[in-house]
């Protein structure tokens, strides 16, 4: 094994994460025309081809909708900016965690200001900063267009950006917290060098806070800073905007199922926060859907059904596997258009009833339900929603609601519901409502304090309550909300129960999960049991047990997964380890003569490293009950 295939293996490790990338000639990955041979194949490859264009096209729309914003305030702060000062006019952009959706707001950042601003920018990502001669090399060539060879002399960019020219020189770091803090102290000293010469603005990325990012500079070089701070949207927004004004508009065909909702709601909502992994997931989904379900090739917008049946033959449709009673060709297309039409009206009272309460918890703050989008349609497509404690909640919500916020929930959901559902019966309550005249409820237990109350009086006073006649106001709001009870049960309907739902909404969580969901203690685990896997060296193949050739911190964990119990003798472990690694000790072990045995240095190094690579990744800890052993922290070697 190579030291550089070594040394990236430790770093994989690490990391505690390891991505499989076969190396060479391998098997070839699984393409959408390798599944495509009939005629009706190629056609779904088509759908989901322009059904793909369409979602992506409305997300790049959407990003620089919410970047808008942002680019905006950068722009009136260079504008607003006094050049004449010497220290630097910095702007701190807040992005936020998601290193996935960083790339697409600086391309927006760039393009914006090349086109708006000034063309003279330079971008520096991590890559780039590792030494103060690869980031001066990266912006020779970004704005002067050409690298001059050896020593780079300052003189040679100012030269080309004289205090006169009014369009400002933008210096834009991606990432502060993963560039090295030296070299990133060296550029701010430099550029503050040229601020009597060039006007200068320095963009900087922060993932975290600002507080934490700029603890690595030093005082000296935060003070040549004039800092202004910006934060992009939150991206749990983003998700939520994204989810109801595309995955769940008109012109996309396909809906997520009960499973498939619920997935991408644990892993977005909880888990990854990420817009652009979000519609990653769901392109895989929507191929997935198009390239495997042959019913998927009647899966287009239910309001262009009639459409698509016309040009279909009988042979098609029933090739499609779609379940109809019918057996005349006009009558299965009149059928197939009767479930189309029932589909299209589930998605619009689900649509409208996960707006009313993404709307609604804006207006009214503790309302039970949850605000994001994504979330509350995840629980409507649950066959428990009904019945869980969530929307019992909601219904006990508006039994104990005031008059005034009891008038806001109910107009609310007629703006909202009356266009997919009948609210003439709402409508005539609220007026009822509204007619009443504010009344204090008389159900609250007065009680004074300080003052001594004897049980009698207590317990009459309970009972009289308990059997207090109800307010106007109170009947009315008891109507009110067995009205809005009833009408969420009357309405939302489970989507699979529906004819030929499989044509339209995709269930298949289990595939999304292999695909997405990767379990890192698993694949850890598979890694140092097999690292010929990953290391692709012949040295180490079809090996199952501690061996020479394999890595230490292999050979450490096969050793700790074999000891029985929970506690690990660390003196115990470390000799198996030095009798497998080294072959020459066993035979000085085995042989007669009383010599000292000598041990290579390096191997208590490997040892000791492979150890706190193991401690890193939580296989064990450290014991307070003996100094010399570690406990356990896996069940059967995981």
């Amino acid at each position: 094994m190579s030291a550089a295939a070594a040394a990236h293996f430790y770093a994989s490790i690490s990391e505690a994460t390891l991505v499989h990338k076969p190396r060479g000639k391998g098997p070839r990955k699984l393409r959408a025309a390798d599944v495509v041979g009939s005629p009706a194949a190629k056609q779904r490859l088509s759908m989901f081809e322009q059904q793909w264009r369409l979602v992506q096209h409305s997300f790049d729309q959407l990003l620089l909708q919410s970047y808008s914003e942002t680019f905006r305030l950068v722009d009136s702060h260079v504008q607003n900016c006094d050049f004449s000062r010497s220290d630097i006019a910095t702007l701190v952009l807040v992005k936020g965690v998601n290193v996935s959706d960083h790339e697409r707001l600086f391309e927006g950042l760039v393009d914006h200001v090349s086109a708006a601003v000034s063309p003279h920018i330079a971008c520096l990502d991590d890559n780039n900063c590792g030494t103060m001669r690869l980031a001066m090399r990266s912006i020779f060539k970004q704005l002067v267009g050409s690298c001059p060879s050896g020593y780079f002399n300052l003189s040679d960019l100012t030269q080309h950006f004289a205090k006169t020219d009014p369009s400002p020189v933008f210096f834009i770091v991606k990432d502060i917290e993963s560039s090295n803090a030296e070299v990133i102290s060296s550029l701010i000293r430099t550029l503050s060098a040229l601020t009597t010469q060039m006007n200068l603005v320095l963009v900087l990325g922060v993932s975290t806070t600002l507080d934490y990012a700029f603890q690595s500079l030093s005082t000296d070089v935060c003070s040549e800073l004039n800092v202004s701070q910006l934060s992009v949207k939150p991206s749990i927004r983003l998700l939520s905007l994204a989810f109801i004004q595309i995955l769940l508009s008109d012109e996309v065909a396909m809906r997520l199922g009960p499973s498939t909702a619920s997935f991408l709601v644990d892993k977005f909502l909880y888990d990854d926060f990420s817009p652009h992994n979000l519609f990653q997931c769901f392109k895989y989904a929507l191929m997935h859907h198009y390239l495997h379900n042959p019913k998927s090739i009647l899966c287009v917008p239910p309001h262009k059904i009639a459409d698509s049946l016309h040009t279909m033959k009988e042979k098609s449709i029933r090739d499609s596997g779609v379940e109809i009673a019918s057996s005349s060709l006009t009558s299965m297309k009149k059928e197939l258009t009767n479930h189309a039409s029932e589909v299209s009206n589930l998605n619009r009272r689900i649509l409208a009833f996960v707006e009313f309460f993404t709307g609604i918890k804006d207006i009214i703050p503790s309302c039970p339900i949850s605000k994001y989008s994504f979330s509350v349609y995840s629980s409507i497509l649950s066959d428990e929603f009904l019945d869980g404690d969530e929307f019992k909640r909601f219904v006990l919500f508006t039994r104990t609601l005031p008059q005034e916020d009891l008038i806001v929930l109910c107009t609310s959901m007629i703006q909202y519901l009356d266009p997919v559902v009948d609210m003439s019966c709402l409508k005539d309550a609220l007026d009822e409502l509204m007619a009443e005249k504010p009344t204090e409820e008389s159900g609250e237990l007065a009680v004074e304090f300080g003052k001594k109350i004897k049980l009698s009086d207590l317990k009459a006073t309970l009972k009289n309550t308990k059997e207090r006649t109800k307010t106007p106001y109170e009947r009315c709001r008891e109507k009110i909300a067995a009205m809005i009870e009833n009408m969420f049960h009357a309405n939302l309907d489970d989507p699979l129960d529906y004819a030929n739902i499989e044509v339209w909404y995709y269930d298949e969580c289990s595939e999304l999960k292999s695909r997405f969901a990767v379990c890192n203690r698993v694949v850890t685990a598979r890694t140092l049991q097999n690292p010929c896997e990953y290391l692709q060296c012949k040295c180490c193949k079809d090996v199952n047990y501690p061996s020479r050739s394999m890595p230490a911190v292999c050979n450490a964990y096969l050793l700790h997964a074999e000891i029985p119990g929970t506690v690990i003798n660390v003196f115990d472990w470390l000799q198996s380890f030095l009798l497998v690694t080294d072959d020459s000790l066993a035979l000085q072990c085995s042989s007669r003569k009383k010599s000292k045995i000598k041990v290579d240095p390096t191997l208590y190094v490997q040892f000791i490293q492979a150890v706190a690579n193991l401690q890193f990744i939580g296989y064990i800890k450290s014991s307070k009950r003996k100094s010399d052993h570690v406990n356990k922290l896996t069940w059967n070697a995981i």
